[in-house]
C-alpha cells in the first residue's frame, strides 16, 4: 500500500509533468482505441489523413515534453524529448500489431511519428513561450 510520503511524491510528479502526462495519456488512447470510433468522423476526409494526425499527436507529446523539462539544460531536453517520442512510436505501432485487433502497425505511420516529434522539437522553444505566457495571463485572471 501506499504511505503517506509515497503519495505525497506521486502527487508531486503528477503537478509537475502534468502536462505531458496528458498528452502521452491521450496518445495512448488514441493509439489504441478501436478504430471505428474514428471511421465517422468528419475531419478526416482526404487521403491519408490519419499520417497528419500522427504527426500531430507526436508534435503535441513531443512540444509538452520539452515545456515540461524545459528547467533542464537544451541538449537534455532534447535527449528526453526525443528518446520518449521514439520510445512511443515503437511502443504504439508494435503494440497495435500485436495488442490490438482493429488497429495495424504501419511503417508509415511510425515515420510520421518521428517526424511530429523531431519537428517539434525545432518549434517548441516557441511552445513553451507561449504556454507559459497564456498560464501566466490565465493565474492573472483568477
Amino acid at each position: 500500500m501506499f504511505n503517506r510520503n509515497m503519495t505525497k511524491v506521486v502527487m508531486k510528479l503528477l503537478n509537475r509533468y502534468k502536462l505531458s502526462m496528458f498528452a502521452i495519456a491521450l496518445l495512448l488512447y488514441l493509439s489504441f482505441t478501436n478504430a471505428s470510433t474514428f471511421d465517422n468522423s468528419v475531419i478526416l476526409m482526404f487521403k491519408h489523413a490519419d499520417k497528419v494526425v500522427h504527426f500531430l499527436m507526436y508534435f503535441g507529446v513531443a512540444s509538452a515534453l520539452y515545456t515540461d523539462f524545459c528547467w533542464l539544460p537544451r541538449k537534455w531536453v532534447y535527449v528526453i524529448s526525443v528518446s520518449v517520442t521514439t520510445f512511443l512510436a515503437v511502443f504504439t505501432e508494435l503494440g497495435q500489431i500485436y495488442f490490438t485487433d482493429t488497429r495495424s502497425g504501419d511503417i508509415f505511420d511510425f515515420l510520421c511519428n518521428i517526424a511530429g516529434g523531431m519537428s517539434a522539437m525545432i518549434t517548441a522553444p516557441y511552445v513553451a513561450k507561449t504556454y507559459f505566457k497564456f498560464i501566466n495571463y490565465v493565474r492573472k485572471l483568477f
